[in-house]
């Protein structure tokens, strides 16, 4: 069985179920629920999720093996950036802030980051992830 990463877990209300008297168990890491996912590599990639309401970002997305947030910029300058020990609900919350450069300044920036290599951009996602919505529903 995969360690609980440090951080948040993932499950949304395990508070509502305790109160109601039902039992739902105990919230999963995103490691026990990606855990029959075949990474055969590196990195395993989840596919960039395109930002087209954002003026400073113009895609992203999250390597699982390496905990890395991948963001490329809308103006196209360099490969963008891999900000490191990003834990999954680091990742979901980027995924679904409104205001993408905000929650950069904020909350990114204080995490280790540096350029993307070519070989990272260029890398392959895993075609068995999925991308986390958007918060807006449209």
């Amino acid at each position: 069985m995969a360690a609980r990463p440090k951080g948040g877990q993932v499950g949304a209300n395990q508070g509502s179920a305790e109160a109601s008297g039902k039992s739902r168990g105990p919230a999963l890491s995103a490691e026990e629920i990606f855990a029959g996912v075949d990474v055969g590599g590196a990195h395993d990639l989840g596919p960039w999720i395109e930002t087209p309401s954002s003026s400073r970002v113009s895609r992203f997305r999250y390597d699982h093996l390496q905990r890395s947030l991948q963001v490329q910029w809308t103006n196209n300058k360099g490969h963008g950036y891999v900000y490191e020990n990003v834990d999954y609900e680091g990742y979901r919350s980027f995924a679904r802030v409104a205001s993408k450069g905000k929650h950069i300044n904020s909350t990114l920036d204080n995490y280790t980051y540096r350029p993307m290599d070519p070989f990272e951009y260029d890398a392959p996602s895993n075609d068995k992830r999925r991308g986390v919505g958007s918060r807006l529903r449209t």
